[in-house]
């Protein structure tokens, strides 16, 4: 298991930023009120 000192977005950001490589295309849904 990986200690991540941040929160579920850093977890989500730490976990794409890994697996993708330059170039990749990914979708992105904004979903929310803040």
């Amino acid at each position: 298991p990986f200690i991540i000192p941040t929160t579920g977005t850093g977890a989500w950001e730490s976990a794409h930023t890994n697996t993708l490589s330059p170039g990749d295309r990914t979708v992105s849904f904004l979903i929310g009120q803040f």
